[in-house]
């Protein structure tokens, strides 16, 4: 089997609306994630966590930074098209105008 990361994003102007969500709000999006989690559990190798904002390093020094990644999540699957699938019915994609990158985790002897 093949490790696989999904990075979450959304625009930031919707991250901001999730941040400020009211608790039940909250705990009703987690319902779904629940859900998800329980369905596809085989493959997950790492449900993930929300991601916080960031730093930029770079040779000129570090910069604060505000992208649209939001979260992650590792699964296992034996193609990148069966990993990707596994996202199909993820509740962060009900929202139209996020989007999940589902990036094949390399072994480090391909490289």
């Amino acid at each position: 089997m093949k490790k696989f990361i999904a990075i979450y994003y959304a625009p930031r102007e919707k991250l901001d609306e999730w941040m400020n969500a009211s608790k039940a709000e909250q705990e009703a999006g987690m319902d779904g994630w629940k859900t998800w989690g329980d369905t596809h559990k085989k493959a997950i190798v790492d449900m993930g966590a929300p991601l916080g904002r960031n730093k930029r390093v770079m040779g000129s020094g570090v910069t604060d930074m505000r992208n649209e990644a939001c979260g992650y999540t590792i699964v296992e699957a034996d193609t990148h098209a069966a990993a990707a699938k596994i996202f199909a019915d993820n509740p962060h994609v009900k929202e139209k105008t996020a989007w999940v990158d589902v990036l094949e985790i390399m072994p480090m002897e391909n490289m």
